[in-house]
């Protein structure tokens, strides 16, 4: 960085340093909003009763998912689409780095131009870790 750049930069943190304290002043001049109420029924009061209706609450949830997946075993069988990929392990690397470049893909940070359908292919096919086990070897 340039002595003209530093110097600039300088001046700008200055300046929003300034502009910070001039709002903070401002505001401080009106009282804060009054914080919403919100009323607690009297039967989640007790912590002990709160509990015991969360895990009623929870397992009625669990219920409805088993009988949920009890049903053409619909979320079962997408649940192992996902998680077995019909292609050896080397298939699924050539796709991964295809699709990486392809699509600019961001390990860790962004789908880049990916699909939606190919997202999920992605995941099944553990493309995140045959691109970094590429980038090692």
């Amino acid at each position: 960085m340039t002595k003209l750049e530093a110097q600039e930069l300088e001046d700008i943190s200055k300046t929003s340093q300034d502009l910070a304290v001039q709002i903070a002043l401002m505001l401080a001049k009106y009282p804060s909003p009054p914080m919403p109420d919100f009323p607690l029924e009297s039967k989640y009061e007790d912590p002990n009763n709160l509990a015991d209706i969360i895990d009623d609450t929870l397992e009625k949830v669990d219920e409805e998912d088993k009988e949920y997946n009890s049903k053409e075993g619909t979320v079962s069988k997408y649940k192992e689409e996902i998680s077995s990929p019909a292609i050896s392990e080397e298939e699924a690397k050539k796709a991964c780095l295809k699709w990486k470049d392809q699509y600019e893909v961001v390990i860790g940070v962004s789908w880049g131009k990916l699909p939606f359908d190919l997202q999920q292919k992605w995941m099944s096919y553990h493309c995140d870790l045959h691109i970094s086990s590429s980038n090692i070897s």
